[in-house]
This record gives C-alpha cells, sequence and structure tokens, in this order.
C-alpha cells in the first residue's frame, strides 16, 4: 500500500531491480501481438512471479525503511545519548505475502540472507555533542504507524459500528483496509465490504468525514481522499499507481 500510494508506474519501473519485481521475462511475440499486460493490471510492478515448477529462485532486494523512528522523526536524532538503537524484522506468514495455485501447491519457504543495514550519521564534534547533553529534557516529534484488525462476520448487513481501543497524542490519517481471503491476492486486496454501501470514522466524538464516502454513487472521490491521505491533492509530486482495473476492488480511506 505504501508503495502504490506513493510512487508512480514510471517510478515503480525505475527501480523494479531493486524492489525485486517482475519476476518473468517478456518475449517479443507478445510485444509483437500486443499481449502484453493486456488486462491491464500492473502485476509486475507489483510482485514477483515465480516458475510454475517451484524452482529455486534467489534475487536481491533493496528498499528504505519505513514506519521506524530513525525516518519518523522531523528533527535530527542525537544517537551519541541513546544507549543502542535495535531493529526487529519479521518475516510474515507466507501465506499473507504468496500467492501460488498450481496444481494446489504453495511456496514452501521464504528466507533472507546477507542482510545490510545502511544508516547516515552526522558528526557535529565534541562540543556539540556536550551542549546537547547539558540540555534539560526535550521531545522529537516523529511518525508511527499502528494496525488493528477486527474479522467481520458473514452475511452481516445494515449499519455496522467496530470499536478500535487506541489512543495517540495525535492523528494525521486513517486508512481502512477491507480486505478478503477469497480474492486473489487476499490481504493484499483492498475490496468493499459494504457492496456499494458508506464508510464514516468517529474520533473522539467526531465523524470524520462529515459526508460518508459513498462506494456506489462516488467511488471516485474515494482514490481523491487516498491522494489526501498521502499529501497535498494539488501537489504534482503526490503520485500513485493505481489504474481502473485495480480499483475495481475499492480502496478506502478517511482523513482528519
Amino acid at each position: 500500500m505504501y508503495v502504490n500510494c506513493n510512487m508512480d508506474v514510471s517510478g515503480k519501473a525505475g527501480v523494479q531491480y531493486a524492489y525485486g519485481y517482475l519476476g518473468g521475462t517478456v518475449t517479443l511475440n507478445a510485444v509483437a501481438n500486443n499481449t502484453l499486460n493486456s488486462d491491464l493490471l500492473m502485476s509486475p510492478w507489483d510482485g514477483r512471479t515465480m516458475a510454475a515448477n517451484l524452482a529455486p529462485d534467489t534475487f536481491a532486494v533493496s528498499a528504505p525503511i519505513i514506519c521506524n523512528i530513525l525516518t519518523g522523526c522531523e528533527k535530527l536524532i542525537p544517537s551519541f545519548l541513546l544507549p543502542s538503537i535495535r531493529m526487529a524484522f519479521t518475516i510474515d506468514q507466507l501465506a499473507n505475502f504468496t500467492n501460488y495455485t498450481n496444481g494446489g501447491n504453495t511456496v514452501p519457504a521464504f528466507s533472507i540472507s546477507n542482510i545490510q543495514i545502511t544508516y547516515q550519521l552526522i558528526d557535529f564534534g565534541e562540543q556539540v555533542q556536550n551542549m546537547i547533553a547539558s540540555m534539560p529534557k526535550f521531545f522529537i516529534k516523529s511518525t508511527g504507524w499502528n494496525n488493528s484488525c477486527i474479522s467481520i462476520p458473514n452475511a452481516s448487513s445494515g449499519s455496522q459500528s467496530f470499536v478500535f481501543n487506541q489512543q495517540f497524542a495525535s492523528i494525521r490519517n486513517v486508512f481502512i483496509l477491507g480486505c478478503g481471503t477469497s480474492t486473489t491476492n487476499a490481504n493484499f486486496d483492498f475490496i468493499d465490504i459494504t457492496n456499494g454501501g458508506t464508510y464514516q470514522i468517529s474520533i473522539g466524538g467526531i465523524v470524520f468525514p462529515q459526508v460518508g464516502l459513498n462506494a456506489s454513487n462516488n467511488k471516485a472521490a474515494i482514490i481523491q481522499e487516498l491522494r489526501k491521505c498521502q499529501g497535498q491533492l494539488y501537489d504534482e509530486t503526490n503520485a500513485m499507481s493505481i489504474n481502473t482495473t485495480e480499483f475495481r476492488t475499492v480502496i478506502l480511506t478517511m482523513k482528519e
């Protein structure tokens, strides 16, 4: 979601090797017959194609790290005052990020090796460090992410309210990710769980937006709300890579 909502198609094509995209090959016959990606999906720019015989596939991946204190702060972090900086990486379950249905087989294993973390430090010298160390307590604002999940019973109808008990100093934006297990990409497909209904979020007793997002009468406005969550609506650098065919499974967002 983060990549698709912050990069356009050309941007993703430019870093396809680093992100591990486009695992298959493009044949001249497909180009000549205009059958390349004819379904208008951007699957080559969203994932990696594996061999049909489940042969081992080794590839390199390089990407910036998001959702952590090192990249989410508005100011530089005085790392020399911290006892240590520890980063933990956890691999999700295979079923949550792979989709392989050839002959009922599944991806047997996935591993990461030869990990290298690159970071930059600025050395202001001992005099500046002593000055900062002598300062009283100060706060550095940071941006973080939090996720809460809930299962919606089948055949639910009418108005439904779901409570997520979370407390934050401030909220920049809220995303609704309606996922389903029976879709092509399972947890990575954001579907309209209301079947043409409306969406609203209540934060501290205030409803956002005041007029609910209607997935039946004004579906196009939902993708503009998604752009607003990523930045300014009129910012030419605020780009996404979600086309019409992919948007048939609705992506829903709300902005405070």
